[in-house]
């Protein structure tokens, strides 16, 4: 199993406004048209009430698949669901991926709280797991899929960071 981590800081904007932006869809569609390897994102469902926010989103990319992974994985079998759950108050999500092939030889999940900074900013920590149970390509899947998370969240930080210094200059007009 392979543990991940990463920490990113969003000056000037407190973890609920923060929170509000990171999920207001033109922002993500500017964020997931970034992403060119992105070939589907289609919310299933979401709900929320005063505490909690529920959302099940399908995704499916266009990639290159290892040549260690080609005569298992095809390109269609690129897709998954995230299932996510928000605590409003405690600003926590969690949230699994379910891959559409070998659900069952896969587990991934993240937690990533949104804290305030002290100083008026948000810190967004993740906190993840991943595992792979193929017998024999296991340990490498893991490590080539913890390279893949860890390239993406830095993109979608660099990204995110654009959208919040966009959205600061916009509120101060």
């Amino acid at each position: 199993m392979k543990k991940f981590s990463s920490e990113h800081h969003f000056p000037g904007i407190e973890p609920d406004e923060f929170n509000e932006l990171w999920n207001n869809l033109e922002v993500f569609q500017r964020i997931t048209d970034s992403f060119g390897a992105l070939k589907e994102r289609t919310v299933i469902e979401q709900s929320e009430d005063e505490n909690h926010m529920h959302r099940k989103v399908k995704y499916a990319v266009k990639g290159e698949i290892p040549k260690w992974a080609q005569s298992l994985l095809k390109p269609h079998m690129l897709s998954w669901d995230e299932e996510t759950e928000y605590d409003k108050k405690t600003r926590v999500y969690k949230t699994k991926f379910i891959p559409h092939y070998f659900s069952e030889k896969i587990e991934n999940d993240v937690m990533i709280r949104l804290l305030p900074d002290g100083k008026g900013g948000t810190r967004r920590i993740s906190e993840g797991s991943l595992k792979i149970k193929i017998t024999g390509l296991g340990r490498i899947a893991e490590k080539f899929m913890e390279g893949l998370i860890t390239k993406t969240a830095d993109k979608e930080y660099e990204l995110m960071k654009k959208e919040v210094e966009r959205y600061l200059k916009e509120k101060e007009k």
